[in-house]
């Protein structure tokens, strides 16, 4: 998936490059089979550049963006962004359509998992550890990464964050979080914090 990020970029920042060409021949088996799990934010900066954040998107990701509920709340958005006029309003509709959209979503991956047979508890509180340790490593992993601006970098934060928010957020394990935090103590609270 790297490799196919790596070439993405690189064709969009030298496009007549003929030492890239013979790169992007080989490989573009390899970008048209990440074509689908690519996903692409295009920031416009201070000086009216255009940057772009490049991301995987996870196939449960990708069906529960093709529902009819996700589907109708993007078409708004496009709408309402193209009728509002300041950047400041556009950048809260777009944090607006991004909680509202988790929630659809988490929502219709409620009723699907509502559908299937449900595990008993036990199970649950066998599986791995909290979710904030699971975060924490995560971040670590990430750092190596080095977009060009610190908008773009913050940018690509958000999106991973809300990217593992969606894999994780389950009602299940939210659940699990709950039953974890009921069980703390006030001390051990604070320390989490």
């Amino acid at each position: 998936f790297n490799v196919a990020v790596l070439l993405t970029n690189l064709s969009e920042h030298m496009p007549n490059d003929s030492r890239l060409k013979c790169l992007l021949d080989p490989a573009e088996s390899v970008l048209n089979y990440f074509e689908p799990y690519l996903g692409r934010i295009e920031i416009m900066g201070g000086a009216k550049k255009i940057e772009r954040v490049y991301f995987e998107i996870s196939e449960s990701s990708r069906t529960q963006w093709e529902k009819p509920q996700v589907k109708e709340s993007k078409r708004q958005f496009i709408f309402d962004v193209v009728n509002e006029g300041g950047e400041q309003e556009k950048m809260e509709l777009f944090v607006n359509f991004c909680e509202d959209t988790i929630f659809e979503m988490q929502l219709a991956s409620q009723i699907s998992e509502s559908d299937s047979a449900d595990r008993p508890e036990e199970e649950e509180e066998d599986e791995d550890s909290s979710y904030v340790l699971e975060i924490a490593g995560e971040e670590e992993e990430d750092g190596s990464l080095e977009p060009a601006s610190a908008f773009a970098m913050a940018c690509a934060s958000v999106k991973r964050n809300v990217t593992d928010f969606l894999k994780r957020a389950t009602v299940k394990n939210l659940r699990k979080q709950y039953r974890n935090v009921k069980k703390m103590t006030a001390k051990e609270l604070v320390k989490v914090t």
